[in-house]
């Protein structure tokens, strides 16, 4: 069988998967040409398609042959579609902010009137809907906000603007926006260049980054951003998966079964916990800035009290009064538990040496991250690593 496809580079993998298992000849176009698609003849097709292209869409619809959409963009394409969980992004999102106990939320992205924001508006309603249920409140800017337009942002109201001019726009809103924001804030922005834009404006405006501003972006599983000043956490859609999902339907489709009445959804592969979200939230600067150092350097075992405090720009004695007033320990403390959690999860799911964990975790010998974990679980590294394999069955 003979499909035709265009896409994201990200779905290729899965779709070659499935393609190699069924014995498929494939056609991938990234940007087909109306002349192109007309004249071909095949049996299925998986497509993205925007509805901006709309002799593309008609010329896709007048094909009789089976379609799966990966987008969701054009609702009158009729096509089964197969996209990623966005409410399910969302809500990992959310839980990843709550556990580090964030109170102020912002979701930053494209209003609903945005024809791409059909399907990934679930994104934000998973988002919204979480932290809704734990008892707060999401605030939301729009870039495609049509007031942006009459406030002097022509570049941030036109969904296709881009370039540096659109940037700059971008860029002086959000230090208007950051500037007024509670500290610290947990926010969510939907496109990378969005989040880039984020970055640079705290940066800008002297908003420390996660202490005060943490943020996470959307990528797929292909995608790592290392940004030169902060690297960015993402929740990764697997785009993999969902690749391959398509050609399965496809295929399904071509031999001639049903269509499914629901989308098929792909859920989320993980949230990737990078340095502009790894931190807990404090209402106090100077702590959140121990407290992104501890974070940070953990792992080495010479780290001391006085190098936290040379992260800070108070004195060790104001230091340790601040800490144990909002953190409720000391900073020795607080060391040694970022240690025993970092570890436990390492012996729970990996089977990593545990001379190799307590060096990784910055124990200075086996010795010592023994009796750690002794008085932190009540148990050895090695009956630990037994008790969680039995509870999981393993």
């Amino acid at each position: 069988m003979q499909a035709f496809l265009w896409h994201e580079l990200p779905h290729r993998a899965g779709i070659l998967k499935y393609a190699r298992e069924a014995g498929w000849i494939l056609d991938f176009v990234n940007l087909p040409t109306i002349d192109r698609l007309t004249k071909w003849e095949g049996d299925g097709m998986i497509c993205q398609i925007h509805p901006n292209s709309r002799e593309m869409v008609e010329a896709v619809f007048s094909k009789g042959v089976p379609k799966v959409d990966m987008a969701g963009y054009v609702p009158d394409l009729k096509a089964p579609l197969v996209l990623p969980d966005y409410r399910a992004a969302g809500r990992m999102v959310a839980k990843h902010f709550l556990e580090r106990g964030f109170q102020k939320f912002i979701y930053v992205g494209r209003s609903v009137s945005d024809p791409g924001r059909l399907a990934m508006w679930k994104m934000e309603e998973g988002f919204a809907q979480t932290i809704g249920e734990a008892g707060y409140v999401v605030n939301t800017l729009y870039w495609d906000d049509p007031g942006l337009k009459d406030s002097g942002y022509s570049h941030l109201a036109d969904p296709h603007a881009m370039g540096d001019s659109a940037s700059a726009q971008s860029r002086q809103w959000l230090r208007e926006k950051i500037s007024q924001w509670p500290k610290p804030t947990a926010v969510f922005v939907q496109y990378l260049d969005f989040a880039v834009d984020l970055l640079d404006a705290c940066d800008e405006v002297g908003a420390l980054v996660p202490e005060e501003v943490s943020v996470v972006s959307m990528s797929g599983e292909t995608i790592d951003i290392d940004l030169p000043s902060i690297q960015l956490s993402t929740v990764i859609l697997d785009y993999r998966e969902q690749g391959y999902r398509a050609a399965q339907l496809l295929d399904n489709l071509m031999d001639g079964g049903i269509p499914p009445e629901e989308p098929i959804l792909v859920p989320p592969k993980e949230i990737r916990v990078l340095k502009s979200s790894d931190i807990f939230a404090v209402a106090n600067r100077e702590v959140a800035r121990a407290l992104a150092f501890i974070i940070q350097h953990f792992h080495r075992p010479s780290i001391t009290v006085e190098d936290v405090v040379q992260a800070t720009e108070v004195s060790r004695t104001v230091l340790y009064e601040l800490f144990k007033e909002y953190m409720g320990c000391t900073i020795a403390t607080k060391i040694d538990s970022l240690r025993c959690e970092k570890a436990k999860c390492l012996l729970a799911q990996t089977t990593i040496k545990i001379g190799d964990i307590a060096t990784m975790c910055g124990y200075s010998d086996a010795r010592h991250f023994n009796r750690s974990l002794k008085a932190a679980a009540g148990t050895t590294p090695t009956e630990y690593r037994r008790q969680q394999k039995e509870s999981s069955g393993g």
